[in-house]
């Protein structure tokens, strides 16, 4: 095996037994100690690898953000049941598509987007990540020649638009037993036909 390849599995090790114990015990109470014993690796290893525990998270979210951003720019196929979802039956939801891929990957790594966006001590990867979403949501909506209801102001509908499509998810990463990825896309494509006023059903007096 190349030297390469050695030190990314130990940092992999290293990340995977981090996730573990933050999600078990909470982010404040990770040590290096814990740390080690969880990855069955020596300090020394730790040490050669990361200079401390927030040069580790650091590492973790950057990935994050990355892969999230690579998901984002990734084409979606033409057989796509998100194609399905979001185009063939309302082709103002093709902006839509951009996110799809996003929604796999939140779903492929959710216990570890639970432990770095959810934690109530890190609120500066939830807010990094609702502006890296609505960055390249919008810049999707610009690309398909879309643009703001003229009914509101440009800022209120912009965080309309991307408060709703944000909250959808932060409640599906939250659930126990989260639905599939699909089940959610067609969530967020049924919210976008659907007024506040349309959600509350009132029986004929």
């Amino acid at each position: 095996m190349r030297q390469n390849q050695r030190v990314q599995q130990t940092q992999q090790k290293l990340k995977d037994a981090y996730i573990t114990l933050c999600d078990r015990d909470g982010i404040n109470n990770v040590t290096i100690s814990n740390l080690v014993k969880e990855a069955n690796l020596s300090r020394g290893t730790f040490y050669v690898n990361y200079k401390d525990l927030d040069a580790l998270l650091e590492e973790i979210q950057t990935e994050l953000f990355a892969n999230i951003l690579s998901e984002f720019q990734t084409k979606i196929s033409d057989n796509s049941i998100y194609n399905e979802i979001f185009v063939q039956n309302n082709s103002n939801d093709s902006v839509y598509l951009s996110f799809s891929n996003v929604l796999n990957y939140i779903y492929n790594n959710i216990r570890m987007i639970r432990v770095l966006v959810l934690n109530a001590e890190n609120h500066e990867v939830l807010t990094r990540v609702k502006h890296l979403i609505e960055k390249y949501f919008m810049e999707s909506v610009h690309n398909n020649n879309g643009h703001m209801t003229p009914e509101l102001p440009d800022d209120y509908a912009r965080q309309l638009l991307v408060d709703c499509l944000f909250s959808i998810v932060i409640h599906w990463i939250k659930k126990p037993n989260p639905e599939s990825p699909e089940e959610v896309a067609r969530i967020i494509a049924a919210s976008r036909r659907l007024a506040p006023q349309n959600l509350i059903i009132n029986p004929t007096v």
